[in-house]
């Protein structure tokens, strides 16, 4: 039964003092769960020990149920035997402590990479996401600084310009080429937010980095197509506009890189049993301009032979088939 409570215990529970003292716990209907007060008195008398902690959920005279720690100390009142429980009410911590729990699970079961640095640079957090992205495990990521994940491709500048947003308290979106741990580089959208203490002051930063490399795969492809779309109808065009064959020949064949991304070209015509070099393009093209050489000998030699398309995937492998033409031309047909 309860002897004696003080004016926190009428504050926080809504009780009066004279509505408590004389009965029991049970009989104001403190207890939420029955379970909870035959383990809580099953533990107490089981211990001879003072200053025991015990955490259970209480209901308060308007309804509210609220968690409290409490702390028992056992203790002697004109020789009788009693307890005295010190209760401090943990509700809103508790209720704080699982908020983060969730936010943390949250973004640790996010797809986008997450992390979170001191100002000084240091990594003390990071998803999971982050190993699938970077290849390093959170124990490998935890304590580096973010220098880890650089590709090298960025100069100072760049990453001054970071700094500088960031020291201004605003956030910094971009796209970075960044280097997993397997040396291959990749591309990012990267966005960085500081994070303000109770005094305006950046305590960190949180980085949230989403792979796109696949979308800037898909944007160089495109763009690919928009140049050879351009290359064809320049082609068009030239044929279209000139009778000079010699010239339609030039500007066509200066065309063909942006169609099939060759270093160096060359359109060579079959005159009596000679082949001759009629347009070239390319580094040292010109050396190769009026050329000629025996319509069974080279690389063009084989195809006017055959009738066929050759495709060479590895030129150095190669040598006998390119050797007459390098010796006749000087020009570098490796590449």
């Amino acid at each position: 039964r309860i002897i004696e409570v003080n004016l926190p215990f009428e504050k926080a529970t809504g009780y009066k003092h004279h509505e408590v003292v004389g009965f029991t716990t049970a009989d104001l209907g403190f207890w939420i769960e029955p379970q909870d007060e035959r383990r809580f008195l099953k533990e107490y008398m089981a211990s001879r020990k003072s200053g025991q902690k015990f955490e259970f959920p209480f209901r308060m005279r308007n309804g509210d149920r609220l968690l409290f720690n409490l702390s028992i100390e056992r203790i002697k009142i004109a020789g009788e035997d009693c307890a005295l429980a010190v209760a401090e009410d943990i509700t809103v911590r508790r209720q704080a402590e699982e908020q983060i729990r969730l936010q943390a699970a949250a973004l640790d079961a996010a797809a986008n990479g997450i992390m979170i640095t001191t100002t000084q640079g240091e990594i003390i957090w990071a998803n999971s996401a982050m190993q699938d992205l970077t290849g390093y495990s959170r124990q490998e990521i935890l304590g580096q600084s973010p220098e880890l994940f650089q590709s090298g491709v960025h100069n100072p500048d760049f990453f001054e310009s970071i700094g500088t947003t960031l020291d201004q308290k605003l956030v910094w979106q971009g796209e970075i080429i960044n280097r997993r741990k397997d040396g291959g580089s990749y591309y990012e959208m990267q966005t960085i937010a500081p994070v303000l203490g109770n005094a305006g002051e950046i305590t960190h930063h949180i980085t949230i980095k989403h792979d796109i490399s696949d979308r800037k795969k898909i944007e160089r492809e495109i763009q690919q197509r928009v140049i050879q779309l351009g290359a064809i109808i320049s082609m068009g065009q030239v044929v279209t506009s000139s009778l000079d064959i010699d010239q339609i020949l030039a500007d066509v064949i200066a065309q063909v890189p942006l169609l099939v991304g060759a270093e160096s070209q060359a359109v060579l015509l079959l005159e009596a049993d000679e082949l001759v070099f009629v347009a070239t393009s390319g580094e040292n093209a010109e050396n190769l301009k009026s050329v000629r050489m025996p319509a069974t000998q080279g690389l063009a030699g084989q195809v006017l032979e055959s009738g066929k398309s050759i495709f060479i995937s590895n030129a150095d492998q190669q040598n006998k088939i390119y050797r007459r033409v390098d010796e006749v031309s000087g020009f570098d047909t490796k590449s």
